[in-house]
C-alpha cells in the first residue's frame, strides 16, 4: 500500500473554498489561503506546494469523468461503499426509533399513562431544550471525537434506551403502576440525547463529506430521495403499528439499532482530520474503516510528526504505511 498524507490544521473549513476557486481557475487565491492557513502565508512551502498539486490532479481526473450518470454507484467497489452509507443514513434519519417518539409524542405517553395535556407540553418542550443543547454540544465535538465514535455512541445510547422504555412500558401495560410509566421519561431524554450526538449534526455533513467532488450532486439527490421515501413510510406504518400491537412495536426499533450498529462499525469509515482526496483514497484502496489516524494517540508522535510553519504547530503532517 502507498503511504499517504494526513494533514492536520487548525481551521479546515477552508479546504472547500480552496477547492472551488482552483477549480474555477483562481489558482492564485486558492494558493493564498492554502499558504495562510498551512504555512503563515509561504506559498513555496513544500507541503503546501505539494497539497497545491493534490487538489489540482484531484480536480483533473474528476474533470475528466465529468460525464457521471446514478449508475456509476454500481461500478466500482468504491461507489457501492459510499452508496450504502448513503441509503443507511437516508433510511437511518427517521428509521432507528426517533419517528415514535418525536411524531407520535403523544400516543407514546398515553401508554405509559400520562394524558394530561399540560404534562405533555411540558415533556415536549424539555425535550425540544434538551435537543438543542445537546446538538449544539456534539457539532463541536465531531472533529475532536470523530465520526465514528459518535455514529457508534450515538446508536448504542439509542438502542440502551429503547430497550428500557421497552421493558417499562411493557410492564406498564401489565400492572398499571404510575412509577413504572414516570420512569419511562428520563429513558426518552437519554434516547433523544443519544440520537442527537451524531444523527443530528451528520446526517447531512457525512454523505457530503464521502462523496467526491464529480458525484456529491447526483449523490446527494440519492440520499434526499431515499430519505423522503423512509420518512413517508415510517409516517404511515408507525400509528398504525403502534395501535396493533402497543409497546411490543418497540422490538422492531432496537433490531434495526442492532443492524444499524453493526453497519457502522464494518462500513462507516472515519473522515476525521483527512481532506477530501484522503477520504477517497479511504474508498479507493480499502483502507481500514478505522480510516483517519489520530495523530494524538501515535506513540511516537514526537518521532513521526514534521511540523511545517511557527513554533506553535498550526499545521502538521504524518506518512502512514
Amino acid at each position: 500500500m502507498c503511504p499517504y498524507l494526513i494533514t492536520v490544521c487548525e481551521n479546515p473549513k477552508h479546504l472547500i473554498l480552496e477547492k472551488w476557486l482552483i477549480s474555477k481557475g483562481r489558482k492564485e487565491e486558492g494558493l493564498a489561503i492554502l499558504s495562510k492557513y498551512h504555512a503563515n502565508g509561504h506559498t513555496d512551502d513544500p507541503l503546501v506546494q505539494y497539497e497545491f498539486q493534490e487538489i489540482e490532479a484531484a480536480l483533473n481526473l474528476e474533470k475528466s469523468c465529468s460525464e457521471v450518470s446514478f449508475m456509476d454507484f454500481t461500478k466500482t467497489h468504491a461507489n457501492r461503499h459510499r452508496l450504502l452509507i448513503l441509503v443507511a443514513v437516508g433510511v437511518g434519519t427517521n428509521w432507528v426509533g426517533n419517528g415514535i417518539v418525536n411524531y407520535y409524542l403523544s400516543p407514546t405517553l398515553h401508554q405509559i399513562g400520562i394524558y394530561s395535556s399540560a404534562k405533555i407540553s411540558g415533556i415536549n418542550a424539555g425535550l425540544q431544550i434538551w435537543n438543542l443543547i445537546i446538538s449544539c454540544c456534539s457539532a463541536l465535538l465531531v472533529e475532536r471525537l470523530g465520526r465514528r465514535f459518535l455514529w457508534l455512541f450515538s446508536n448504542c445510547g439509542m438502542l440502551f434506551s429503547y430497550i428500557f422504555t421497552m421493558a417499562l412500558s411493557g410492564e406498564y401495560a401489565t400492572h398499571h403502576k404510575s412509577s413504572v410509566g414516570i420512569a419511562v421519561i428520563p429513558f426518552l431524554f437519554l434516547f433523544f440525547g443519544a440520537y442527537d450526538v451524531a444523527w443530528t449534526p451528520l446526517q447531512f455533513a457525512y454523505p457530503v463529506e464521502i462523496l467526491p467532488f464529480s458525484l456529491r450532486m447526483k449523490g446527494m439527490v440519492i440520499f434526499i430521495m431515499v430519505q423522503n421515501v423512509a420518512v413517508t413510510v415510517n409516517t404511515f406504518v408507525n400509528p398504525i403499528a403502534m395501535d396493533a400491537i402497543g409497546w411490543k412495536y418497540y422490538g422492531i426499533y432496537i433490531a434495526i439499532l442492532a443492524g444499524f450498529i453493526v453497519v457502522i462499525y464494518f462500513y462507516f469509515p472515519e473522515t476525521r482530520y483527512l481532506t477530501i482526496e484522503e477520504i477517497s483514497e479511504v474508498f479507493e484502496n480499502g483502507l481500514p474503516v478505522k480510516g483517519a489516524v489520530n495523530i494524538r494517540s501515535l506513540p511516537n508522535r514526537d518521532n513521526n510528526v514534521s511540523k511545517e510553519g511557527d513554533s506553535n504547530g498550526e499545521s502538521s503532517h504524518i506518512e502512514i504505511a
